[in-house]
């Protein structure tokens, strides 16, 4: 195991040794980071979709217009309080965009450079990108609320405990 994923999931253990951590409770901060973001992205608008039902994180989002005006598409950023990690996703949103898809790779260049830009931020500001392999690591021994003992993930215990 790589030492840096060890400290990862030390930290991760730590963080839910008493159950799962509740940022109401905790007090973390709904807009950490959050204007900094807004100038990142600029012009595009962005938003923040913090919530701490089952989350773990700052959620934020910004929105990028598709190849043709039937789509969009979303860049998600998602910042970890449980240790400075942070994931990003694209969700493409097809005709009338209620329902979305997550999608591999940008949808476009300018998507492209955007990530880009976002996880430069990110990482100049102390944050590093999980992994990808390491996400779906299944951790034993911790509970959530969602998901109980069962498939239980560093991706859950970092970010939020559900899948979608």
């Amino acid at each position: 195991m790589d030492a840096n994923l060890a400290k990862l999931i030390e930290r991760v253990r730590s963080a839910f040794a008493y159950g799962p951590p509740n940022g109401w409770i905790e007090g973390w901060a709904i807009t950490r980071h959050f204007s900094e973001f807004v100038q990142v992205v600029s012009p595009r608008s962005a938003f923040n979709i913090t919530s701490f039902d089952y989350s773990f994180c700052n959620r934020f989002e910004v929105q990028v217009k598709g190849l043709d005006d039937r789509c969009h598409a979303v860049l998600t950023a998602l910042l970890s309080f449980i240790a400075d990690v942070y994931t990003t996703y694209w969700t493409l949103y097809e005709q009338g965009g209620r329902v979305g898809r997550v999608i591999e790779i940008p949808p476009s260049e300018d998507a492209a450079k955007l990530q880009l830009r976002v996880e430069s931020w990110l990482t100049q500001i102390g944050f590093a990108r999980l992994h990808d392999d390491w996400y779906s690591i299944e951790l034993n021994g911790i509970q959530l609320e969602l998901s109980g003992e069962t498939h239980v993930t560093l991706g859950k215990c970092l970010f939020q405990d559900y899948d979608g």
